[in-house]
């Protein structure tokens, strides 16, 4: 289900009840600007199962199973970029890989309503998040927070990098040691001048 228009000031999705059992390759259903769900039954099998620029769902009885994103939202017009959860119950299974169950490129709130996602990362926002209401599980445990994919990568990345860096100097020829001085220093390769490194303890045997 897409919205008729291309134009990112019109492609507007609204539904306020029925039963729709969509399967799709790619989005199930989609909007270029908004996306608002006051109600319905809804069984989505697709790559996305809801994506728009701005995502708001109200009530309604949602069941998504994806294998990219369970509801996205993304900079498709001049609209927010925003994922706002108000009520309905949502259930979201996600597929293997770099998949997640909310995923905005901007804020995500969440005021009630019940979210339940199973899937490697639940939630994923560029912006903020805001919790005030409603229930999250994520792998079968609630939480009171949205957790972030986004920092978690970054986190990961940092840690990495921090890793990569010390091994380099575990395997560099100019990690020499100061037998006077008892310490480790760091020569030219990877600084300016030589850096301590490491000392051992006094009661170290040295070897």
């Amino acid at each position: 289900m897409r919205s008729p228009s291309q134009d990112n000031t019109q492609g507007s999705i609204y539904i306020s009840g029925g039963t729709f059992d969509i399967t799709a390759a790619s989005d199930a259903i989609q909007g270029t600007t908004t996306v608002v769900i006051d109600g319905g039954t809804f069984t989505l099998a697709a790559g996305e199962g809801i994506e728009g620029t701005n995502v708001t769902i109200n009530d309604g009885t949602i069941n998504i199973s994806a294998s990219d994103d369970g509801i996205n939202a993304t900079n498709k017009s001049s609209e927010k970029v925003c994922i706002t959860i108000n009520g309905g119950n949502i259930t979201i299974n996600m597929g293997q890989g770099d998949t997640d169950g909310l995923d905005s490129n901007g804020d995500l709130t969440i005021t009630g309503g019940t979210i339940n996602i199973t899937g490697q990362s639940a939630c994923d926002y560029d912006g903020q998040a805001q919790k005030t209401g409603g229930t999250l599980i994520v792998n079968g445990v609630e939480t009171d927070t949205i957790p972030n994919q986004a920092a978690w990568a970054a986190s990961d990345s940092n840690t990495q990098t921090a890793t990569n860096f010390f091994i380099n100097i575990l395997l560099s020829k100019d990690l020499r040691f100061d037998l006077k001085r008892r310490s480790l220093f760091l020569h030219q390769s990877f600084v300016s001048s030589p850096v301590h490194v490491f000392t051992p303890p006094n009661s170290a045997t040295l070897v």
